[in-house]
């Protein structure tokens, strides 16, 4: 299978990542990111105190 990370269209091939982010109080905030590869531009992005199955689908959800 080949990887397409230079699509010809917007909104065929997209993907997604978690950043961790340390706060100055010490707490985590974690965030959730949708690109789309055909412009790099951000589908979708949500964060939380908790990094979860719940917080990639409510990203999906924005993005859908």
């Amino acid at each position: 299978m080949k990887a397409e990370f230079f699509p010809e269209q917007p909104n065929r091939v997209w993907c997604t990542d978690f950043t961790y982010m340390t706060l100055t109080n010490g707490t985590m905030r974690y965030s959730c990111s949708i690109i789309d590869l055909y412009d790099r531009s951000i589908v979708a992005s949500e964060n939380s105190s908790f990094i979860t199955s719940s917080l990639a689908v409510r990203t999906l959800e924005i993005a859908l």
